[in-house]
């Protein structure tokens, strides 16, 4: 129209977020909110064709997830005639792209693909010309959306694609990330996603010391998510040694109990303890024991369990008799759990035990901490408040010296509770 009869070609563009709730909201009769609207968008690029079809196939259940396998046959037909435009050179490039994410980055995909830099640039070129691919502002190169990587990864056989996973984890492993080093956190991912196609060993390894560094910064929710996708990995590898196997149990239940987890997390921790029973390791026995009955500074010790009492009576035993933070936490516990038990006796022993290097400071300011905080549990007696007053304002001060923000912060909520019973409210 526009060569023969001087018309005017007008680009449309996708609808914005807010205009893709509008119409989810129409098609589904009922209110679309901002999340869901959002995945939609970034799933259809805002193609409104594509926002219906994708309603459509996913029922409208909120938050319906799609596969490959479930797009739309009227979306599959459109993407594949896009496709179907670009070179199959170029397919095959792009393919290996949309396994390894949205973004599309060509440092990985010639190291992936074993192409020079120029034929990635030449397919990228090939690709945004026919809308495959466009420049999003700040964020690099995209596929045009969702639904056209899906398609694209849906043309890769099942077996290629967990090889394809094993070669971009084993190099982005070798690619810095934007912060200065590789992000463990995705090369877990794609190496446990390809783990049936060779090196499940170090797939599990990467995994625990991502889910690891995800715990320290308190990401919990991610390392659920590395632990629980190691899982199977594990399963499926015999020669994955035990105490690789106790690092994945004990993480993943004190994951699962801190994110109230708790029957999926105690079978985790039960597991963890017998291996580390059977191997002898009573750090592990330690951790199993005291993660059996929430955290430390907010222990649950009111109804004892007799085997978390168990675990953690056998692993004291066990572990060296130098007054470390791991013995006094596992004692100051212990004590806490005879005492709720009606153990006097028991209580007695392991003050006997912790208190005298707690008092004359020949013990590190953590472990000083942790046994106050473990006392206040047991001086529950009011004439015990002034005693308790005072050594939440020391738990505070060996907090900070030892630069623990965790004990610090436990020492100012028991000063808080302190005030409260002395009715110092604001």
């Amino acid at each position: 129209v526009a060569r023969g009869n001087g018309g005017t070609a007008i680009a449309l563009s996708g609808l914005t977020p807010a205009e893709v709730a509008e119409l989810a909201g129409r098609e589904l009769g009922r209110t679309v909110g901002e999340e869901e609207s959002g995945a939609i968008h970034e799933a259809t690029g805002g193609n409104p064709f594509f926002v219906k079809e994708l309603l459509r196939g996913a029922g409208g259940a909120p938050g319906a997830a799609l596969s490959p396998s479930a797009l739309p046959g009227g979306v599959r037909v459109l993407l594949d005639q896009r496709i179907g435009r670009i070179s199959a050179g170029c397919v095959a490039l792009l393919s290996s792209a949309a396994v390894a994410g949205r973004e599309l980055e060509p440092a990985l995909l010639a190291r992936v693909c074993g192409v020079d830099a120029g034929a990635v640039e030449d397919c990228i070129a090939e690709a945004t010309s026919e809308g495959v691919v466009r420049a999003a502002a700040g964020r690099g190169l995209r596929f045009a959306h969702d639904l056209m990587r899906e398609a694209l990864v849906a043309r890769v056989p099942a077996a290629r694609r967990a090889e394809l996973h094993r070669q971009i984890g084993e190099a982005l492993e070798t690619l810095p990330s934007a912060e200065g080093e590789p992000d463990l956190t995705r090369v877990a991912f794609h190496l446990c996603e390809g783990a049936s196609a060779g090196g499940g060993l170090p797939a599990l390894e990467v995994a625990v010391r991502a889910a690891e560094r995800a715990m320290e910064r308190h990401a919990l929710e991610e390392a659920r998510g590395l632990l629980l996708r190691a899982e199977p990995v594990l399963e499926g590898e015999p020669e994955a040694s035990d105490a690789l196997r106790l690092r994945l149990l004990l993480d993943l239940g004190e994951v699962r109990m801190i994110l109230g987890e708790p029957s999926e997390g105690r079978a985790a921790l039960l597991a963890s303890a017998e291996l580390a029973r059977r191997t002898g390791d009573a750090h592990a026995l330690a951790r199993a024991g005291l993660a059996l009955g929430g955290t430390d500074l907010s222990p649950d010790v009111a109804v004892p369990d007799p085997a978390q009492v168990g675990l953690l009576g056998e692993s004291i035993a066990g572990l060296p008799p130098e007054l470390s933070e791991l013995r006094v936490r596992v004692a100051v516990r212990l004590a806490m759990m005879l005492h709720f038990s009606g153990s006097p006796e028991g209580v007695a022993a392991i003050w006997d035990e912790v208190m005298p290097a707690v008092t004359n400071g020949a013990a590190e300011p953590a472990v000083r901490a942790h046994a106050l905080y473990g006392r206040r549990w047991i001086l529950v007696d009011p004439d015990d408040l002034p005693i308790r007053l005072e050594e939440s304002g020391e738990i505070i001060r060996l907090g900070r010296e030892a630069g623990r923000r965790d004990l610090e912060l436990a020492g100012h909520a028991c000063r808080f509770a302190d005030h409260v019973e002395l009715g110092r409210m604001p």
